[in-house]
């Protein structure tokens, strides 16, 4: 189908001499169902700022967020790869687009997005150059961030973590996460000041007992297919995303 202009020509033109930057409204029904309707590009960065409803199974790759365009644009520029787009946070679905236990959402998100389930926007998260991003459920009321840990497939590339390994860009990712999952579990026994990115004797510590705890055959400390699926079966129950 056809875009509808919404806008004389003439208007648009003035729009444009005087400084402002507006995107071509689209039919809901021309770019499909599961497409966001694209609306303006209030802050001029250059990508549309569209409206997101709220759908349960679908998530989005946050980029970047905050109250004015600096941060966003930072967003855009450093996006390596896919089309970003960016939302009002009050004119979309209410979930999560800032840091957790925040009380205050950013006033906007950039975003890829979205996407028809959770795993795709976290196959994309754990890659190590998307260290800052993180994804989203397009849930009504969410407060957490989506645990890719806890998401992602058996087949996923997991690597084997014990202390002594060689920390690369590819594992602190993993290892992160997993730090991340047991401090939210207990930041008593292990405190998020402990979140390094660094498989050390400490976090082997604390994934020895939940070894123990569940009489795994594992050696002790060692994070191999059978611990990551203990873990994500013990961690995961903590998350509501």
């Amino acid at each position: 189908m056809r875009a509808r202009v919404v806008a004389p020509l003439v208007a648009a033109l003035l729009g444009i001499t005087g400084g402002t930057v507006t995107a071509l409204v689209v039919d809901k029904d021309s770019k499909g169902p599961d497409k966001p309707t694209a609306l303006e590009d209030p802050l001029g960065l250059g990508i549309p700022m569209v409206r997101l409803d709220c759908s349960p199974d679908k998530g989005i790759l946050i980029l970047g967020f905050g109250d004015t365009r600096p941060a966003l644009q930072a967003a855009k520029v450093e996006n390596p790869s896919g089309e970003p787009s960016y939302l009002e946070t009050s004119d979309s679905c209410d979930t999560i687009y800032g840091p957790e236990r925040r009380d205050v959402q950013p006033k906007y998100a950039v975003f890829l997005g979205p996407f028809d389930n959770l795993i795709a926007p976290c196959e994309l998260r754990m890659d190590p150059t998307r260290r800052g991003d993180f994804v989203t459920a397009l849930k009504s009321g969410n407060s957490d961030t989506v645990k890719c840990v806890c998401v992602l497939p058996d087949s996923a590339d997991r690597p084997t973590l014990s202390v002594g390994m060689s920390t690369t860009e590819e594992n602190a990712v993993w290892i992160r996460s997993l730090q991340g999952m047991l401090s939210d579990a207990n930041d008593e026994v292990f405190p998020s000041k402990w979140v390094t990115g660094v498989y050390d004797q400490r976090t082997a510590d604390r994934v020895a007992e939940f070894q123990d705890a569940s009489h795994s055959s594992s050696d002790r400390g060692v994070v191999d297919d059978d611990t990551w699926g203990l873990l994500t079966t013990r961690l995961c129950d903590n998350y509501d995303f």
